[in-house]
């Protein structure tokens, strides 16, 4: 499961890889997640580059060779989708890039044009 939320430019994403057994009953075999804001000039901001880089960097590997079971992503119901194509949410994009480095050079990339944006430094 992939949950991408955000509120308000505030954002909090994280994932559970599960695995179903015979019977139905379900295993989780890893988890993750970060949180971020979009507010650089606000007192106690919090947005850590590699830290969200990261993130994407391990849902790339578990997504890369996955099929989608089901997504409601934008209000759309879909199924059988490949999992990187999940890309409709801030960030989203990075799960086309193929290393670490280039994640984190385009989340740098996107935070200097955000604080530009707000005037931020």
């Amino acid at each position: 499961m992939f949950a991408p939320v955000m509120y308000q430019g505030f954002a909090t994403y994280w994932y559970e890889l599960i695995s179903f057994r015979a019977d139905g009953s379900a295993d989780l075999l890893d988890s993750g997640g970060v949180s971020f804001d979009l507010s650089f000039g606000r007192e106690g901001h919090q947005f850590d580059a590699e830290a969200i880089a990261g993130f994407f960097w391990k849902l790339w590997g578990i997504l890369q060779n996955s099929t989608v079971l089901m997504s409601t992503e934008n209000g759309e119901f879909q199924t059988g989708i490949p999992g990187l194509e999940l890309q409709n949410y801030m960030f989203g994009d990075l799960l086309s890039l193929d290393s670490l480095e280039a994640m984190e050079a385009a989340v740098r990339q996107q935070e200097a044009e955000r604080k530009a944006e707000q005037g931020a430094i």
